[in-house]
């Protein structure tokens, strides 16, 4: 399984919740960043970092 990483600093991040939509948050802890992506296929490109 790959790590989901920032897409601003390319900092691996962990899971922070969900957004009341239901997506799935992500924090960064490098640059304090919380982001969240509504699909799959985006998700997918958060990785290429």
């Amino acid at each position: 399984m790959r790590k989901i990483r920032c897409p601003y600093c390319g900092f691996p991040c962990h899971k922070y919740g969900k957004t009341k939509a239901g997506s799935q948050r992500w924090h960064c802890e490098n640059c304090q960043t919380v982001f969240s992506c509504k699909n799959r296929s985006n998700l997918k490109d958060f990785e290429l970092f």
